[in-house]
């Protein structure tokens, strides 16, 4: 929750969240104190599942009129939540850096504070009895925390307790900390009402949290549409010609580098709903490292299903590899597992929904992909540790729910230019056509014909060399020409059918073993005779689509939102099917023909299309 109502979440009066020095001097060593986390709760239009936040036993929860947790006398109020634990592992602390829990609220029980770690038993720091008047606070150190872990506060109500604020808090010698300043960016494309609602929120936490406000700005990119000014104070609109996120985002990075104050940039989406409290744990753990190339990559936590991780950081292994998918956020004990540490896995990214990096240790700039891939070659271009934390993410639309021919062209075609550019990543024959083969007949065989004709065209495009990606940049006739290729594909539109003629298709359906054999002697039920098919025809969620399994042996396939009725409908079609696959034969032998010319091209140290000469001759900015 962006803490700007009420007091919930505010400094008390007298609070000092930046600097103790002048109360904590020892000798000559001048200690700091800084305000790394604070306490969320359930926010509507954000995330309201209850055990991300909290767990009540006997009536204790979250008190939306009071703006507090309350807690009733006998019941039982815990915070090992994947919000509100603290990740002490995950902010570089030194065995002599003490840490500190502050407790504002009313009332009286028993504090308990533990500590858990995956493979080992919890392990308790403190239990002490409070007795708190309206306003007071209770500060409590911690012993010194050796092989930190999920650190987490459980409160037993002797009598009624109203908790208002809980901060954590890190105290150490002013040395330690790094001075930080980041410099956000979003980038927008005629997404006005989504960017002023962020603008808005960030803005009113800033005012609310003082501390973290000096260390942050915000620039907006509009990539060409409607968006002039936003609800922050200090923010810059920058009007930018449309390069797709890859330019918008590139914008803001060398903006940030012109103005010669930030240390790190942050790049998020201007559809991302997130927590602006993802900020200053962000700005703290960026402070604590010990390693200059920190940078925090921030979670994706699907919008249709908030209670659940979509990805938190990936891999690059020929396809895009989510890690920690599925992770159930209600349940702790998984919580506790996505602590295992990551930064050993080779050809790993972060996504740009909220992907905060130091400016200094950014080698090369984006490629040029306009948008999807932009993300996955800047993170194996540079050498950044990457690095996540408990309860910083985002909230927004998965990837399957904006799958199209546009998409399918997007993806193929970054895809093997990863190959290219990158010499950790194998570029040989068989990785090039296992990658390119996966990504086309997944659409040929699920009769999305324009999306494989579209896979296709990313080949072909590949296959012309550096000079196809400055000659549309904008991709305007590129984006005209995929539409072409598959109007059926591309014209979503009110859709009428009668339920006895529709069925839906489990998952599961012909995935045995002889099943497997039948689709593939029958070329995916293109050379299938008329008797083998059903009668009904599939229907499939449009958020998902479907697979070339659950298509097979039906005439036809209805592609459907259930709320709205907008949909396509695909019908099998043999032709199209064999005249894709001799494209797609005729594409990728062009690419392997040209295939040691690409790789000397693309493999340059000094590649000029990711030059910040090139960049800025794009945006239309003076040289550096």
């Amino acid at each position: 929750m962006d803490q700007t109502s009420s007091d919930f979440g505010r400094p008390a009066a007298g609070d000092s969240v930046t600097d103790t020095a002048s109360a904590a001097e020892t000798g000559e060593t001048r200690m700091e104190e800084i305000l790394v986390q604070r306490l969320l709760a359930p926010e509507p239009g954000i995330n309201t599942q209850p055990r991300l936040f909290h767990r009540g036993v006997g009536g204790a929860g979250w008190d939306s009129a009071e703006r507090g947790y309350y807690v009733r006398p006998d019941a039982r109020l815990r915070f090992d939540s994947w919000f509100n634990a603290f990740p002490a592992s995950g902010y570089d602390l030194d065995p002599d850096d003490r840490v500190v829990l502050r407790l504002r609220g009313r009332g009286a029980g028993l504090l308990r504070i533990g500590m858990t770690r995956l493979g080992r038993d919890d392990e308790m720091l403190v239990s002490r009895s409070f007795d708190l008047r309206a306003g007071e606070t209770l500060e409590v150190e911690l012993p010194r925390l050796i092989d930190p872990g999920l650190v987490h506060f459980r409160i037993v109500a002797r009598r009624a307790v109203i908790l208002r604020e809980a901060d954590w808090l890190v105290r150490a010698p002013a040395s330690r900390f790094r001075d930080v300043h980041v410099a956000a960016v979003i980038t927008t494309f005629r997404r006005d009402a989504e960017v002023q609602a962020s603008c808005a929120r960030l803005d009113a936490y800033m005012k609310a949290n003082p501390d973290v406000a000096e260390r942050f700005s915000l620039t907006v990119v509009d990539n060409g549409g409607d968006t002039d000014t936003v609800p922050f104070e200090g923010g810059r609109v920058i009007k930018n010609r449309n390069l797709g996120g890859a330019g918008g985002f590139t914008r803001g990075l060398l903006e940030a580098r012109d103005g010669g104050r930030a240390t790190h940039v942050l790049f998020m989406d201007d559809d991302a709903e997130f927590f602006a409290e993802n900020l200053r744990r962000t700005i703290a753990a960026l402070r604590l490292a010990r390693d200059p190339r920190a940078a925090i990559a921030g979670a994706m936590i699907p919008a249709k299903d908030r209670w659940k991780i979509w990805e938190n950081t990936a891999l690059f292994d020929k396809l895009c590899m989510p890690l920690q998918k599925d992770v159930n956020l209600r349940r702790f004990e998984q919580v506790i597992g996505m602590t295992r540490p990551l930064g050993h896995l080779q050809n790993r990214y972060a996504g740009w929904w909220y992907f905060c990096f130091p400016l200094a240790k950014v080698e090369k700039l984006p490629f040029p992909f306009f948008v999807r891939g932009d993300d996955v070659f800047f993170s194996l271009a540079n050498d950044f540790d990457i690095r996540t934390l408990t309860g910083v993410a985002s909230h927004q639309d998965d990837f399957v729910s904006k799958r199209s021919p546009l998409t399918a062209y997007l993806d193929s075609r970054y895809h093997v230019m990863q190959m290219l550019l990158h010499k950790s990543l194998p570029d040989d024959e068989k990785t090039l056509r296992d990658q390119l083969w996966f990504l086309f007949r997944q659409w040929n065989e699920s009769y999305h014909y324009g999306s494989a004709a579209a896979v296709v065209q990313a080949i072909e495009d590949v296959t012309r060399g550096s000079e196809f990606w400055d000659e549309d940049p904008e991709m305007s006739a590129k984006r005209a020409q995929i539409k072409a290729l598959a109007p059926e594909e591309s014209q979503i539109r009110p859709q009428r059918w009668r339920r006895s003629r529709v069925t839906p298709v489990s998952e599961k359906k012909h995935t045995s073993g002889i099943w497997k054999f039948i689709r593939k002697i029958t070329h995916q039920g293109h050379r299938a005779p008329a008797f083998m098919f059903h009668t009904k025809s599939a229907i499939f969620p449009l958020e998902g689509r479907f697979r070339p399994n659950q298509v097979f042996l039906r005439r036809e396939a209805l592609v459907v939102d259930p709320k709205s009725g907008v949909g396509y409908r695909l019908r099998r079609d043999p032709k199209r099917y064999y005249e894709n696959n001799a494209k797609f034969e005729a594409a990728f032998a062009a690419l392997l023909a040209r295939l040691p010319a690409l790789r000397e091209e693309f493999g340059r140290e000094d590649l000029p299309l990711i030059s910040e000469d090139a960049w800025r001759r794009r945006l239309g900015m003076p040289k550096a």
